[in-house]
């Protein structure tokens, strides 16, 4: 099965096998070596296979702009950008675009196989061990959309924004380090600042602007961390970066006082 999904995608260049290849790639070498610290989708050496990727998922996404092959084209689209150049809240863009494709030619409650088909993939990559932020809202969403059996009728719901119970979450620690601190008036106010100038949501282009700043971090973050310093971030700037040194802290309270330390080191 693996040969023909890659005979299939150096025939044709077509997105749809050769992101199977792909994913079914990753489950087989997990079956066989596993990697309890995971394994990449797409390794560092296989430029190759980059390429061939962003090459069909051009022919894909001229597909999704004439509506043609729906919904399988915006949901092979979503997949290919993540996996060539992952941004979570783009991700989830794109798959919420892909299911009111599904939505559209949908007919009946059973057509959420459409939808579930790229569930399958997914969790997939979850068992398979890929490193690859996203996976598990991906599916979230995916489950979300379709879990009713009007899910094709009627206008869909928002997904609530990416990261929001996080940023919520730290900003409410936030809050309470201000109150900790009020000996230090100066801070407190700039603390309180910060606090009242940030938007509780995190975008594409938020996502695009903290990758460029995150070159020295990524290899040793792991995901619950990176979530925590898109908090400080969004609500500190790229001062959180520059401040920060060793492990990222995992609980509110020691976030908040990085943060702290990031406003009275400004």
């Amino acid at each position: 099965m693996l040969d023909a999904y890659k005979r299939g995608a150096d025939a044709s260049l077509h997105a749809y096998p050769l992101l199977n290849f792909l994913e079914q790639r990753a489950t087989i070498d997990e079956s066989r070596n596993p990697a309890p610290g995971g394994r990449p989708l797409i390794r560092s050496d296989e430029s190759s296979w980059r390429q061939k990727l962003a090459k069909a998922l051009k022919a894909r996404e001229l597909q999704l702009g004439s509506s043609q092959d729906r919904p399988w084209a915006a949901f092979d689209v979503a997949r290919g950008r993540h996996f060539l150049s992952p941004n979570v809240p783009g991700f989830l863009e794109d798959l919420e675009r892909a299911v009111g494709e599904a939505r559209t030619v949908a007919r009946v409650p059973d057509d959420r196989y459409m939808v579930l088909t790229t569930v399958d993939s997914l969790e997939s990559l979850l068992k398979a061990n890929v490193q690859l932020e996203g996976i598990a809202e991906g599916i979230q969403l995916l489950k979300a959309a379709v879990k009713d059996d009007d899910w094709y009728i009627g206008r869909p719901k928002k997904a609530p924004p990416y990261l929001e119970q996080e940023l919520l979450s730290l900003r409410a620690a936030v809050t309470e380090a201000t109150k900790r601190a009020e000996s230090a008036a100066h801070m407190g106010a700039d603390l309180s600042r910060f606090i009242q100038a940030t938007e509780v949501r995190w975008s594409r282009e938020d996502e695009e602007v903290f990758q460029t700043q995150l070159v020295e971090w990524k290899k040793s973050l792991e995901p619950t961390e990176l979530k925590i310093l898109r908090g400080l971030w969004k609500i500190f700037g790229a001062k959180t970066l520059e401040v920060v040194s060793g492990p990222v802290p995992i609980d509110w309270d020691a976030a908040a006082e990085v943060a702290t330390r990031a406003l009275s080191n400004a």
